[in-house]
């Protein structure tokens, strides 16, 4: 498919979108009746911090508890946080507003590892690896495919309907999109540059989603058939983040010691990194004719390398 096709189907208003739904009178996530006890509230379908300023108008609304509300907003930020730090192929403008927005959240990310990777322009930069396999994505993902098909048919999924979410690799989501673009013919739904994806779904409960947040992070979700036991899933991919912006992590793998507001949190680690930079100077200084291999300790408690500093300044 040719990029002038691709130009002309994402400019198609998104068909999940087309037509509104009747209200609710259950929650949307957990299926529980509305009551005097259990009000409705309003939620947004794809959450409105993914979304830049200004939103555009169609943003789709169902009703959901306000229990499952309390658990969607804080999932939502967390794993806006990590999306808006991920590499992407699209523009750094087209997502400035939310990058601005995670850079001004409270809750860190945290990489479980930093590694090399090869830009498009043939640069090796470091990155921040997160898991990709936190109950956030499950939640978050599940809901606004949920949402997506009740939005579509007119009718939400039961409630024991099983659903896979995964966050598959590059190579494996090439393949999903080619597939499902060119052998199935599906058209490309979006919403501006944040978030597009292409979907088949039946009643009552059957469908499979491909998505992508940012230009960045591809998001597999399949729902009844293509989630039974023996469906085959995209393995979980980690999540890359640059290490400039990287402030952010989904809560699994936040450690305790890393729940500090992050101004006092940077004034900690700063304070410790002039102390182990004085330790290493002095030392080196007094032994000036061989190099001195250290690591150095993280906030968690874990060592990494830290290279091997010589007298004259260089690293190794």
């Amino acid at each position: 498919m040719a990029d002038s096709d691709i130009e002309q189907l994402v400019r198609i208003r998104p068909l999940d979108l087309q037509r509104r739904p009747p209200a609710l009178k259950h929650c949307g996530c957990c299926e529980k009746p509305f009551s005097d006890r259990l009000r409705p509230t309003r939620d947004h379908i794809i959450p409105q911090g993914f979304i830049s300023r200004p939103p555009p108008p169609n943003l789709p609304t169902w009703r959901v508890c306000h229990p499952c509300q309390q658990l969607l907003s804080p999932a939502e930020d967390r794993l806006r946080n990590v999306m808006a730090s991920a590499f992407s192929r699209h523009p750094e403008q087209a997502r400035a507003d939310v990058a601005a927005r995670a850079s001004r959240a409270t809750r860190p990310v945290i990489p479980d590892r930093v590694e090399f990777r090869t830009t498009d322009a043939g640069l090796a930069v470091a990155a921040g690896i997160v898991a990709s396999n936190g109950p956030d994505v499950e939640l978050v993902f599940g809901k606004i495919a949920r949402g997506l098909f009740y939005w579509r048919h007119a009718v939400t999924q039961p409630a024991d309907t099983p659903i896979a979410v995964s966050v598959p690799s590059a190579a494996v989501f090439s393949n999903l999109t080619d597939y499902l673009l060119k052998e199935c013919g599906m058209p490309v739904q979006r919403l501006g540059w944040d978030i597009w994806w292409v979907t088949q779904s039946e009643p009552p409960r059957d469908g499979v989603w491909l998505f992508i947040v940012f230009g960045a992070v591809p998001v597999y979700v399949a729902t009844g058939a293509g989630a039974d036991k023996g469906a085959v899933v995209p393995r979980p991919h980690p999540i890359a983040v640059k290490l400039d912006t990287a402030d952010y992590l989904l809560p699994s793998a936040r450690p305790p010691t890393e729940r500090m507001r992050p101004r006092v949190r940077r004034g900690v680690m700063f304070a410790l990194v002039l102390v182990v930079l004085g330790t290493i100077g002095y030392i080196a200084l007094s032994a000036p004719e061989t190099g001195i291999a250290f690591t150095i300790v993280e906030m968690d408690g874990g060592t990494r390398d830290g290279g091997q500093w010589w007298p004259d300044g260089g690293w190794l």
